[in-house]
């Protein structure tokens, strides 16, 4: 009998003091709905960035070289040795690096690789483009698949053979239609023949892979 008379003075309550009543429920409204909200965006970005990866390999481990930034004051930064290679001498992770690393009993295969971006250029067609330069354990180890042609092989990778894989959107920025393999494009002024065409990929953790050669 008591809990029903809590529960009419409660009601009393809330009836006189509208506003009152109204400000409260909006205020727990609104705070159930910022825990809500919180817990599906860390879901979302939980889920986002596992997809990145797994997308990317999750049995890969990348390293990479640093280079000291120029900054002043004597600034700790590191730039990526990705954006500042060029025109410096790299000391560091050679392939002399990489076959040492693969005499390690838990190491299956490794690659090497070095990105920069260039113009490329085949008849009237020309775009600027991230070239991608890698050895030939590049196919067994990333998730890239070729669509057309074939990936170079470790004889023509050892007698530095000018060829090339051309990304989804090169391809058809290029080509349109037309068979690439067996023709020749331009990197810079270099003549590459194109062996392979790489299926669709998509961006993986803010690269577009299409866009690559």
């Amino acid at each position: 009998m008591k809990i029903f008379s809590l529960i009419k003075s409660a009601f009393t309550a809330m009836i006189a003091n509208k506003l009152r009543t109204a400000l409260t429920v909006l205020g727990m409204v609104i705070g159930i709905s910022s825990v809500i909200v919180v817990f599906s965006a860390g879901e979302g970005i939980n889920g986002l960035v596992l997809g990145q990866i797994q997308s990317f390999g999750t049995d890969i481990i990348i390293s990479e070289i640093r280079i000291p930034s120029n900054k002043k004051g004597g600034s700790k930064e590191m730039e990526s040795g990705i954006s500042m290679v060029q025109g410096v001498q790299i000391t560091t992770l050679k392939l002399e690096d990489m076959e040492d690393v693969n005499q390690l009993p838990n190491v299956q295969d490794s690659y090497a690789g070095m990105m920069s971006q260039n113009k490329i250029s085949y008849g009237n067609e020309s775009k600027k483009a991230f070239i991608l330069g890698t050895n030939e354990a590049y196919i067994n180890i990333d998730k890239t698949e070729i669509k057309s042609g074939r990936f170079f092989t470790e004889a023509e990778d050892k007698s530095l053979t000018q060829v090339a894989i051309l990304g989804s959107e090169i391809k058809e920025d290029l080509f349109g239609n037309r068979d690439p393999i067996g023709k020749f494009i331009k990197i810079k002024k270099t003549k590459f023949r194109v062996i392979g065409v790489a299926k669709e990929r998509g961006a993986v953790v803010g690269m577009n892979f299409d866009d690559y050669v």
